[in-house]
């Protein structure tokens, strides 16, 4: 299965706070009982925003992943001096501070008899999902503005 005709095939979607998926079976049983049970849950609260991917004549759901916002900080690191390497090499002194704002993939589902076919396309989908939420990729992948970043023109 090819990528045009995934997309034909198929829709990615965010989930509505409201919504809940009835059957996905990704050989999980954790994965499984997020998206039935706990997605909107997170979504209502604020912790993560889910998005499914579903086949546009029956609905079914095939795969689905769940984002949040979250931050990279000194206690992520080793120790000091590693932190400080992974800052000087990606920003300037301006903007090197404690913490920065970061996406974190929360959850990723694949139902199991589609595994094989759309895993590539589901990572893809979840890069582009960030770039369309903040307008671009990788100044700013929160939906807060960061003082001085601005999108390339």
């Amino acid at each position: 299965m090819d990528r045009q005709l995934i997309e034909t095939t198929y829709e990615m979607r965010k989930l509505d706070t409201s919504e809940k998926i009835e059957s996905f079976d990704c050989g999980d049983t954790d994965l499984n009982d997020f998206i039935l049970n706990e997605s909107f849950l997170y979504r209502e609260a604020l912790l993560a925003v889910s998005y499914v991917l579903e086949n546009k004549v029956n609905q079914r759901s095939v795969a689905y992943f769940s984002l949040a916002n979250d931050r990279i900080s000194l206690s992520d690191f080793e120790n000091k001096t590693e932190f400080n390497r992974f800052r000087k090499h990606r920003f300037v002194n301006e903007k090197r501070l404690k913490s920065y704002p970061a996406a974190k993939i929360c959850r990723l589902g694949v139902d199991l008899s589609w595994f094989s076919l759309i895993s590539m396309f589901i990572a893809e989908q979840i890069f582009h999902q960030r770039i369309d939420d903040c307008g671009y990729w990788p100044d700013n992948p929160c939906d807060t503005p960061v003082k001085g970043n601005k999108a390339p023109a």
